[in-house]
Formats: C-alpha cells, sequence, structure tokens
C-alpha cells in the first residue's frame, strides 16, 4: 500500500485531542516530570503514585508538532499545583516503602523553563533495601506439590509487599482448585534484623467443599432460567474458582448481558458447601451501530448494523447490518484505475444467534454480497450459512456449517487464462457467469479465556504481579470445508488452513511474539474459482507485500500495443506504469512471522518484525503461469497508537525482492485474452532510478485496525 489520501483521512479520524482541563488564569503548565536516583523500581510505578503530571502529546500523529515550542495546541496540558508537588515526596516514600525500601527518601524542585513552563524534578534517595531470608510454608501439607519455589517471592528477593500478597494468591488459588473453598492464607508482618526478613506464610486450608444451591438475579427482560442454563456447574460438583471464571465469560457471551456478578458464600447448615449468589445485569435490548472502516484490503468504507438482543421472549440475537467498502479505492488508496477493483464493494446481511442448551449456539444467516479482494477476485451474489457452535471446553470453541453461495466471477477472466488456458471470449464468458458452492465447514479455535487483555498498555507495577496475569497468549485456528456433488456444488474441492500464534510478555512493556499460517487446496477435475485458492500478503500477512500479492502474480497490458518479448533477456523490465498486477493464489501457502514490541508510553507501541512466506501456484501443463513456487522475506517495523478512532497500526516493510518473470496478458475488443509473452517485471528499478529511489519503492506502508495477530 502506498501512502495516498488515506493517510490524511487517517490523521484527521484519530489525532482528535481529548478535552483538557480548563486552567486558571494564572497556572503554569508542567512540561516534565523527572525522577533521578531510580534504579531499583520502574519510574511508571513512580508516575502511577504522583499527583503532578506532564503535559503529553494530544495524540500520537501530532508528534511532529509536539517536538515544536510553541505547539501547546498538539498538547493535553498539565498545570502546576505545589501542593500536590509536596505531596507526592511523601506518596514516593510510602511506594518504596511498600517496595521493599524503607530508607528511601525524595525531594523536590521546580525549574523554570525559557518559555514559561516548569520542569518538576524529583530527586530520590532509595537507601538498602530488606532482602528475604527465608520463604517459610506452615499448613501446606495438604498440598504436597506446593513449595516456595514456584512462587512470586524467594530467598534473596526484596521483601516487597506485593510480592507476598501475589504469593498468597498464588497459594489460595492452588487450594481453591482442589476444592478448598474458604482457604485462608495469611502473611503476618516479621521482625527486620540486619536488612533480612523472613516470608512466613500461614495456610489454613478448610474442607474439601461442593457447590450448593445457586441463586440467580437477572435484570428484565433476562429471565433467571436463561442464566442458569449457561451456567458450567451442578450442586454437588466439587468446588472451583475456575468454573466460577468460566461461569462469568459463560454468561457474558450473551449479547443482551452487561455485568456479571458472581458472590460465593458459606451456608449456615454445613462448613463444605458453597453457596452462589449470581448478579447478572443487562444493556440495550436494541442496539445500532454505525462506524467508518479503513484499512489496506477494504480501503474506506462504512458499516451499519441493528440488533434486538432479546428477540422472541429469549436470549436470542436478530442482527439486520449493511456495509460499503473500496469507496473512492483508486483516489484514496491509490488502486489502479482498471475498474475491476476500484468499484464499491458491499453486503447486506441478516442473521440469528440462538443459545441451545449450556454451551451451544446455532447460527443462521443470509446476505447479498459484492466481495472486492484487491488484486485478487471480485465476486457478486448470495450467501448462506447454517451451523452449530458448541464451547468443547474452556477456550475451545467448535463449529460446524453448511454454507452454501452463488456468485459469478467478474473478474476472472485473467486469471482463468494464465492458470488453465482458457483464454478465448467465450470461455471468459463461461468462467463469469454464475455458479454455485455448497462446502461443510468444520472450525476449530482455542484461546485461553481473558488473555488477549494482557496484550494492551503495561498496567501499573502491583498488577503486572497479579497471579493470574497470563505470561504467555496464544491461539490456535483450524478451519477445513470440502465441498462436491454430494452437497450439491458445481465444483469439488478441499480446503484446510492452520494458523496460530503466540506471544510471551517478557516484561510490563515488552512483547515478543510469533505467528504462523500454513495453507492446503485440494481441487477436482475443473479450474476453481480464484476466491478458493490461499493468498497472501497485506497488515495480517507477509507485510512487505502487497495484499494478497504473495507467491506467483499476472500482468495485464495496459493497452494492446505493449510488445511481445519471449525472449525474456533482450526484454526491458516492466513497471507498475505499464501493467496491472494480479496476485494468482496457490493451493500450498506458507507465512511466519517473528515481532518484538514495546510499549514506549501506554498509548504507543514501536514494533520490530521479519515476515516470511512462501506460495506455490499449480497450473495446467502449458498454461502462460504453470507451476511456480515463489517465497519471500521482509523485515520491517511498526507502530500502534491508541487513539479515539480505536488502535491503529501502521507497518513498514523492506521487500528485496529480484525481478521475477511472469506471464504478460492483454484483454481483446472481444472480451478475451491473449498471451502477450513471458517478460520481466521490476517494481523497484525500473528506469534505472538512484539508490535512495530504489530504496524507498521497496518499501510498503500497510494499515489495519489493531495489532496483527
Amino acid at each position: 500500500m502506498r501512502p495516498t489520501l488515506l493517510w490524511m483521512l487517517i490523521f484527521c479520524l484519530a489525532s482528535v485531542p481529548a478535552d483538557a482541563q480548563e486552567p486558571a488564569a494564572d497556572s503554569t503548565a508542567v512540561e516534565d516530570v523527572e525522577f533521578t536516583g531510580v534504579r531499583a523500581l520502574d519510574v511508571a510505578l513512580l508516575r502511577e503514585a504522583v499527583e503532578t503530571r506532564e503535559s503529553v502529546c494530544a495524540s500520537p500523529f501530532y508528534a511532529p508538532f509536539c517536538a515544536v515550542a510553541d505547539a501547546d495546541w498538539a498538547e493535553r496540558r498539565a498545570w502546576l499545583d505545589t501542593a500536590a508537588v509536596r505531596r507526592d515526596e511523601e506518596a514516593i516514600r510510602r511506594t518504596y516503602a511498600l517496595w521493599g525500601f524503607p530508607d528511601a527518601t525524595a525531594a523536590s524542585a521546580v525549574d523554570t523553563l525559557a518559555d514559561g513552563d516548569v520542569r518538576v524534578r524529583f530527586a530520590v534517595t532509595e537507601g538498602a533495601p530488606v532482602r528475604v531470608r527465608l520463604v517459610v510454608l506452615r499448613g501446606a501439607e495438604a498440598l504436597p506439590s506446593l513449595t516456595a519455589a514456584p512462587l512470586p517471592i524467594g530467598p534473596g528477593d526484596v521483601y516487597a509487599l506485593p510480592r507476598i500478597q501475589a504469593a498468597q494468591r498464588v497459594i489460595a488459588r492452588r487450594f481453591g482448585e482442589r476444592g478448598h473453598a474458604f482457604v485462608q492464607v495469611e502473611a503476618p508482618p516479621q521482625p527486620v534484623e540486619g536488612g533480612v526478613a523472613d516470608v512466613v506464610i500461614d495456610v489454613r486450608p478448610g474442607p474439601v467443599a461442593v457447590f450448593g444451591p445457586t441463586t440467580v438475579r437477572a435484570e428484565p427482560p433476562l429471565q433467571g432460567d436463561d442464566a442458569r442454563r449457561r451456567l458450567p456447574y451442578r450442586p454437588g460438583q466439587r468446588f472451583s474458582p475456575a468454573l466460577l471464571e468460566h461461569a462469568v465469560e459463560r454468561l457474558h457471551g450473551l449479547p443482551i448481558v452487561d455485568s456479571v456478578e458472581i458472590r460465593p458464600a458459606p451456608v449456615t447448615w454445613s462448613d463444605s458447601v458453597v453457596e452462589v449468589n449470581v448478579a447478572v445485569g443487562t444493556g440495550k435490548v436494541v442496539r445500532y451501530t454505525l462506524e467508518g472502516v479503513v484499512g489496506a484490503s477494504r480501503c474506506l468504507g462504512a458499516e451499519g448494523l441493528l440488533s434486538h438482543a432479546y428477540a422472541f421472549g429469549a436470549p436470542r440475537v436478530v442482527t439486520l447490518s449493511a456495509s460499503a467498502s473500496n469507496l473512492l479505492a483508486s483516489e484514496v488508496c491509490g488502486r489502479d484505475p482498471s475498474g475491476e477493483f476500484t468499484e464499491p464493494a458491499y453486503t447486506v446481511r441478516a442473521s440469528l444467534a440462538q443459545p441451545v442448551g449450556r454451551a451451544s449456539w446455532l447460527l443462521l444467516e443470509g446476505g447479498v454480497l459484492r466481495e472486492t479482494a484487491p488484486g485478487a477476485y471480485v465476486r457478486r451474489g448470495w450467501q448462506a450459512r447454517a451451523g452449530l457452535a458448541r464451547e468443547l471446553a474452556r477456550g475451545v470453541t467448535g463449529t460446524l456449517a453448511f454454507t452454501p453461495e452463488r456468485s459469478d466471477n467478474e473478474a476472472g477472466g485473467a486469471f482463468f487464462c494464465a492458470l488453465y488456458g482458457d483464454c478465448g471470449a467465450s470461455a471468459a464468458d463461461r468462467r463469469a457467469q454464475a455458479y454455485t458452492l455448497t462446502p461443510v465447514e468444520a472450525r476449530l479455535e482455542w484461546e485461553p479465556a481473558g488473555v488477549r487483555a494482557a496484550l494492551g498498555p503495561p498496567p501499573p507495577g502491583p498488577a503486572w504481579l497479579a497471579a493470574e496475569r497470563p505470561r504467555w497468549v496464544p491461539s490456535l485456528t483450524l478451519a477445513v470445508s470440502a465441498a462436491g456433488g454430494a452437497t450439491g456444488s458445481d465444483y469439488d474441492y478441499a480446503r484446510a488452513v492452520l494458523e496460530g500464534s503466540a506471544t510471551r510478555l517478557v516484561s510490563r512493556r515488552v512483547q515478543v511474539g510469533a505467528r504462523a499460517r500454513l495453507g492446503v487446496l485440494a481441487g477436482g477435475d475443473l479450474p476453481l474459482p480464484p476466491q478458493l485458492r490461499l493468498f497472501g500478503g497485506g497488515p495480517r500477512g507477509v507485510r512487505g507485500v502487497g495484499v494478497n500479492l504473495l507467491g506467483p502474480r499476472i500482468l495485464l497490458a495496459r493497452d494492446s500495443a505493449s510488445v511481445a518479448c519471449d525472449d525474456t533477456a533482450s526484454c526491458a523490465p516492466l513497471s507498475p506504469d505499464d501493467v496491472y498486477v494480479r496476485g494468482a493464489g496457490g493451493d500450498l501457502l506458507a507465512e511466519a512471522s517473528v515481532e518484538a514490541r514495546l510499549w514506549a508510553t501506554r498509548g504507543l507501541q514501536l514494533a520490530a518484525f521479519v515476515d516470511a512466506g512462501a506460495v506455490r501456484t499449480r497450473g495446467e501443463s502449458g498454461s502462460p503461469l504453470g507451476t511456480r513456487t515463489e517465497s519471500t522475506v521482509t523485515p520491517g517495523v511498526g507502530v500502534l497508537a491508541l487513539t479515539p478512532a480505536g488502535p491503529i497500526r501502521v507497518d513498514v516493510a523492506y521487500n528485496p525482492s529480484p525481478v521475477r518473470t511472469y506471464p504478460l496478458l492483454v484483454r481483446g475488443a472481444d472480451g478475451g485474452y491473449r498471451l502477450l509473452g513471458r517478460v520481466p517485471y521490476d517494481p523497484f528499478g525500473y528506469d534505472d532510478p538512484g539508490a535512495w529511489t530504489r530504496f524507498r519503492r521497496r518499501l510498503q506502508f500497510q494499515l489495519s485496525m489493531g495489532a496483527p495477530f
């Protein structure tokens, strides 16, 4: 994707500064808050503790203006309060004492800068920490596998109260998962001798308990039985905190539910039975949204949705939606003006989602669409879906669906010519006619519940130590579909895509992630429609390549005057100004990415990555493209900004691909295609440019909403 008018639109939409507090007439702006002498604690922890704030850029997109001294309009201003500065000295001392530095002190100073703003400085003297000598567990004999080794605090660590509390939560959780609902974990303060102290944790497990009666209070129109049917436990089952968390997730899965509060409590008639009180709040029954859509694949558009979350007296969801995208594709997104991929795309859909039993959903959907996949295909027709989704285990969902559709290949003529040799006008007409696909789809998704939120901005120090905060964020998806004569399809095929990712939270600010995607397509005797093929590239794939352009390509001459080049050695490389470029897709695809991320601020994340991908395209023997495999590796950098319009990710990657030879087709007046030759295509050095121009042309810009994985 090249930088075009779209970037201007994103700048305008995403850079709206939040409302700032109006200053008093004599207020002085705080330009910077500095902490010196801080070595043992994260400075972010101290910034959370103090009242004094510094002026910040109103949006990451205003960064160039914020660097200018007079660009106050681009900042969210903070104002000096000298009383608060004095209180902050004590707040810093308390924070250090909490984290094991009882002798720490802080002294403040206010410096006036040349522009009239001030800098507030806190000079910290940390002092010597209190260290842990021993960690002693008393009363944990009922759980022999529990030792001090895996706890968040150990011998030699700083005697920090948040770490001790985190250890208490770990122990309570371990016993709770084994049914000890009323376990008590205490860590009485211990004397400090010579700069060291013991951590003594007393555990009183209590009896193994079971779930007893459950009382459900549901806000109308939701009924108590609607919520009760979604609970994952039954009376008499052994108590488990994980089941209560699962119940919260299940209830939030009902779109009408806005809040869930679950309170376990002992009963008066037994010391081993847990009564559960569930309170469920509801949100709007009828909801509507209208939002803009931007991105490398959909360009510019809008989407509207109207839904009823409690249709026909039950928590079933009826939704009507409509969207338009690919608007102003040439002017805004810089797409080629060939007409095939610049016309607006649209969808109009109606759907029904009906809960079935404790863990299943019946899904019905139907609609009409015109889908534009840039550089790949255009299809227009109708599509329906009937399926059943079921939670197989916590975090694991399986879906089985029948998804018939009938559509045409509006822009498929060049595709069928290059891969299958169907180049004549009659073949093009035949391929463009409507066809029917009736696949059966199976989908399996796994992601541990609640872990994705950990990829957000770093929390304060104590929250980072929470026992329930994950260190890994994994996910895995397998999608398999197949169609044939038995299902009523015009084409026989089987298709499978496996995609997985894992992100390691190295520290509060640093993350390292990896993603892989593997796909395979097997077809029958007939050439398959292009939308069934496997495409790569773009903001969610290999980012050094345009959307759907990973792998072999097809070139279309912009006019019939192009010269045929059968001898590629004597043919000058063609440029993007000479041809339109189409992705051929493949029957085998592999993509992989490795990415390191750093939260520079709570609203700005920096990233560096390397993407790799390969596509095998198998065409008919003797066809213009034939069978070939292409691969590429593209390094790059990115930035994710949290804006009022949502998280926006911008990536730029370097494409080192060499000059490659592709078939050059031209469209005749009769609508058919013919091969002009197999010609070299060089989108980077076609006019013998200088080193800088060649480097700049190899840079591929990508825009997306949210992180790539």
